[in-house]
């Protein structure tokens, strides 16, 4: 019946592209939408022991979303928040395209046409919200004289790309979106976040939860206004609840309260190194790929500080043994052909109107008009020529160097883009901006090598612990979901328990048995915690994290087991 309904929704849709009516919202009292929210700048600050807090204020960001109300009973039911990572990834074209919203764009399951309606939708649990974050995806920022280089040379800085910024905004568009839907404002909300956004929703998760110490300059992010809104908003949802005045940790869990986290970066440079030690191991999966290839795997020289062993692996992987790192029993470029078919129909006016269930003609903030000092990029269109490896650390720049790999085969397929377009139903743009960007490398570039970073403060994501110890502060509070993919290289779930294992102040035992030494589905994951090792919360003697296995997917796990990871969740939301 719900596909049904959605084809309908479809005809309509293309009738109204057409010059007829608009389409209808079959009923609900929520609607589907798309669009932006603006994120004024910010004026923040970083802190480090020692130094002077280092004063910064943000660019403008217009931040694209997209929504679609629960299949049924959309005001009883939770929100699902999605984010991917990257950082500098889109969602629009990985979880969004990927067999978690109500269409597909995933090539495997549409039998040749650019989407399809998708039977293994997350909105059966849920209200659904997609967010590109800032200058990813359909998302830009705005800067007065954007055309000019110097100017956007100057904003790929710790301004507007590093962690905590990055996540503040965020939570703003969040926060503005529940205000804008009151139905829905005091909703329960799971942040669901792929890769990087691993560590993107666990500083969300810990911004939201101590908001009051990001206010006074007690941690290393101090953003008073993001404090004050986050206040506003729990007047608003609980407000018998505050206690002088300021809403506990775990009131705040009451409505953030979950998480999902797919193959995510969690602990920063402690992951890496668990990862490093493990590829390196002897019979480890690196031995095995180079046996089913008949290739020869060169490990670090011990002697070689410049070596990392991760990338090192990674680099092999992939230019050696032709394997695809994201799902090593592909090969090499299978992930990046998947998301350039769904960038083809994102391209397309007529195939994101219908997916989006909105008509883009109608989104303002999307159109030329409005985006004269909207950029995106550098130099170019993919900011290629701007990107020095030899400025990075080792481990960085090999990353830089299988990023634009992937981007040069992306690009590759999207040359050939048909009729259609965006460019050509709204207009064209400067090379310094485009309407979509599945991978914008600069951003990464940024969040990496910073004013921040080369002063000392530790907001590297690379290279800081400090998001893996806010995961751990925040687990004691919230649910987790933790998914354990077999093929992925480039979060290796063996590599989870060893790195959080690293915290020495905080764990005293990661205690984890993987699915397919159980039941084939569902794991064992356990954190034990040392006594009193939290601040600002009760410290448990240990948490519980649901841990699934996929037994045949690698880092996308819904676009390879869409149907077992709905089933997963379902459970999981009981």
């Amino acid at each position: 019946m719900k596909n049904t309904i959605r084809l309908l929704g479809m005809i309509l849709l293309a009738l109204s592209l057409a010059g007829c009516p608009d389409y209808s919202n079959n009923g609900r009292s929520l609607q589907s939408e798309a669009g932006y929210l603006e994120v004024e700048p910010i004026s923040f600050s970083l802190q480090k022991q020692g130094s002077e807090p280092y004063a910064l204020t943000s660019s403008t960001a217009r931040v694209f979303y997209s929504f679609f109300p629960a299949a049924q009973n959309p005001v009883g039911k939770p929100l699902f928040v999605f984010l991917n990572g990257g950082p500098g990834c889109a969602t629009t074209t990985n979880l969004f395209s990927m067999n978690t919203a109500p269409y597909t764009l995933d090539r495997e399951r549409t039998k040749g046409a650019r989407y399809a309606t998708n039977p293994n939708s997350w909105d059966e649990l849920g209200n659904l919200l997609y967010i590109d974050a800032p200058n990813t995806g359909f998302s830009y920022n705005v800067v007065p004289g954007a055309s000019s280089f110097d100017v956007r040379l100057l904003e790929f800085n710790a301004q507007n790309f590093n962690p905590f910024i990055d996540s503040a905004n965020v939570i703003r568009v969040l926060l503005r979106f529940l205000e804008a839907h009151p139905q829905i404002r005091a909703n329960q909300v799971v942040l669901v976040g792929e890769s990087y956004s691993g560590t993107r929703v666990s500083t969300m998760l810990n911004l939201l939860l101590f908001y009051p110490g990001y206010a006074s300059g007690d941690k290393v992010y101090k953003d008073a206004a993001l404090a004050a809104e986050v206040q506003r908003h729990f007047d608003r949802v609980y407000p018998a609840d505050a206690v002088n005045g300021i809403y506990a940790p775990a009131t705040v869990a009451r409505q953030f309260g979950r998480q999902i986290l797919i193959q995510p970066e969690i602990s920063g440079p402690y992951q890496a190194a668990a990862d490093g030690d493990l590829f390196e191991a002897p019979g480890s999966v690196i031995d095995t790929i180079a046996a089913a290839t008949g290739t020869t795997y060169s490990r670090c020289d011990p002697s070689d500080t410049a070596c990392n062993k991760e990338t090192n692996a990674l680099v092999f992987a992939e230019e050696v043994a032709g394997r695809d790192r994201y799902i090593y029993r592909k090969p090499v470029g299978w992930t990046d052909e998947l998301e350039a078919y769904a960038m083809l129909g994102l391209l397309d006016a007529s195939v994101l109107s219908a997916v989006l269930e909105d008509d883009v003609r109608t989104i303002a903030l999307m159109r030329p008009a409005a985006r004269t000092n909207g950029y995106r990029y550098l130099i170019d269109q993919f900011g290629v020529n701007y990107l020095d490896p030899g400025v990075l650390p080792p481990r960085q720049a090999q990353t830089l160097r299988l990023l634009k790999a992937s981007r040069a085969r992306v690009n590759a397929a999207l040359a050939g883009a048909p009729g259609g377009s965006l460019h050509e139903v709204l207009g064209m743009l400067p090379a310094y901006d485009d309407y979509l960007s599945g991978t914008n490398f600069l951003v990464w570039f940024a969040f990496m090598l910073n004013n921040a970073t080369i002063r000392g403060y530790p907001v590297s994501p690379d290279s800081s612990p400090l998001y893996g110890q806010m995961f751990l502060e925040n687990i004691a509070l919230v649910k987790t979901f933790l998914t354990d993919s077999e093929f992925d290289l480039v979060i290796y779930s063996p590599g989870y328990p060893v790195a959080l294992s690293m915290y020495t102040s905080i764990v005293k035992a990661v205690d984890v048995k993987r699915g397919k030494e159980l039941d084939g589905k569902t794991g064992s994951f356990r954190v034990t915690y040392q006594p009193n090792s939290l601040n600002g919360v009760p410290t448990p003697a240990y948490v519980d994290i649901f841990y699934p296995y996929y037994a045949t997917a690698g880092h996308a796990i819904a676009a390879e087991q869409p149907e077992k990871i709905l089933t997963d969740v379902t459970r999981w939301m009981q």
